[in-house]
């Protein structure tokens, strides 16, 4: 693919108009947060310029772009999930992962990115159908905010480690929402069940911790 040399201001914004999203900021919104960096004259630069490549479907000369912004002022990089979107098309998985975790950790409450971070990683290390039916009902519940104590009552009468786990899990769901009354009925409960009791789980153990760390007593 030919790289361009120039840019055109615009350019990232018909490159995700693909895209089924109607929370990507505007390139106003972008330039006042570099600008809030300290970045303003290296994002005015990289406005003002002129470039077809996103537009054409360049991927390569689009990434080159992002790239050359980051060369300009290193601090744009966060900012930049773009430039993820090229690299998960040029099957450059990890550093997309690591571009959308930068932009994760700029922008916690967009869960975009997230969700493309584990796009790139699904392709790096595969994804499964998790065989412990405990795990896939947690992961729903996490997934759809679902109902901890649900979870609890439907393994509440099968094998001691789907007990243990899913008193844990809902103990962590429930801290997630900030309700730490129930997360510590749930988590000593999980503590205190044969599983939590007896197993050298490494879970188990972790359980304990926690309780530790949040001053519960498992007396």
């Amino acid at each position: 693919m030919k790289i361009c040399e120039t840019r055109r201001s615009c350019c990232w914004l018909k490159w995700v108009s693909i895209l089924p999203c109607d929370r990507r900021p505007s390139w106003a919104e972008s330039c006042s947060k570099w600008r809030e960096a300290g970045c303003a004259e290296s994002c005015l630069k990289w406005r003002e310029a002129d470039s077809n490549c996103c537009v054409k479907g360049d991927v390569a000369g689009s990434l080159a772009e992002f790239d050359r912004a980051i060369e300009l002022d290193s601090r744009q990089k966060a900012y930049l999930w773009q430039r993820g979107l090229s690299l998960y098309y040029l099957n450059r998985f990890e550093e997309g992962a690591e571009q959308f975790r930068l932009d994760v950790a700029a922008n916690p409450n967009d869960t975009e990115e997230s969700i493309w971070c584990f796009l790139c990683e699904a392709q790096l290390y595969g994804v499964g159908r998790d065989p412990r039916p405990i795990m896939r009902d947690t992961y729903l519940m996490f997934r759809d905010a679902g109902d901890p104590e649900k979870l609890v009552s439907t393994f509440s009468r099968g094998r001691e480690n789907e007990y243990f786990y899913s008193s844990l899990y809902a103990g962590l769901f429930y801290e997630s929402q900030n309700d730490m009354d129930s997360s510590k009925h749930h988590i000593l409960a999980a503590c205190k069940s044969p599983y939590g009791l007896r197993s050298d789980d490494y879970m188990a153990s972790l359980a304990r911790v926690h309780c530790q760390c949040r001053n519960w007593s498992l007396s």
